[in-house]
């Protein structure tokens, strides 16, 4: 696979920057996603199944970043992008006569998970806003190593992933 990235900075002034980039990448799949055995996980009655016809994703990436240096130390940005995902992978779950199990005496109130590459390009967009400061100006010496820091971030998607069956790398329901 030819993955060529370029990036390029332009100093503005001496505290403005801009920064431009651009990459393609490829993401394989997890190993247990597309081999091995079922997983059962009997507590919530779910099984993952891996789907060896799931093929990697490929992106490609633009950005543009605004970098604002202050005195003493400190920093302000502005970061804008866009991704390009073909073939990107979705979990998803069917019940258990959907995936043919719903007369297994066993397994018919199970929820069957697996992985399917969505069809077409989703396209992610972006901003990020970052704010980071050393507080070298406050009087006492002992705070003067203290830093703050402050960050923004919006991002879009079309089309949207499905809600992920785990909670923490899911993305929020419109």
């Amino acid at each position: 696979d030819f993955l060529p990235s370029a990036s390029a900075k332009y100093q503005i002034t001496n505290h403005l920057n801009l920064k431009l980039g651009y990459s393609k990448a490829i993401k394989r799949p997890n190993l247990s996603q597309i081999a091995g055995a079922w997983s059962i996980n009997a507590a919530d009655t779910q099984i993952t199944i891996p789907n060896p016809d799931l093929r990697p994703e490929r992106s490609g990436k633009v950005s543009a970043m605004l970098e604002y240096y202050f005195e003493p130390a400190g920093t302000v940005s502005l970061h804008v992008f866009q991704s390009d995902l073909k073939g990107a992978t979705n979990t998803y779950s069917e019940t258990a006569a959907e995936a043919g199990f719903g007369n297994d005496p066993v397994y018919s109130t199970y929820e069957f998970i697996s992985f399917q590459n969505i069809p077409g390009t989703r396209r992610i967009k972006g901003v990020e806003l970052a704010y980071s400061q050393q507080l070298t100006f406050l009087p006492w010496v002992w705070l003067r190593g203290t830093s703050i820091f402050a960050n923004y971030a919006r991002f879009n998607s079309n089309p949207r992933p499905i809600q992920s069956i785990n909670s923490s790398t899911g993305w929020a329901p419109q």
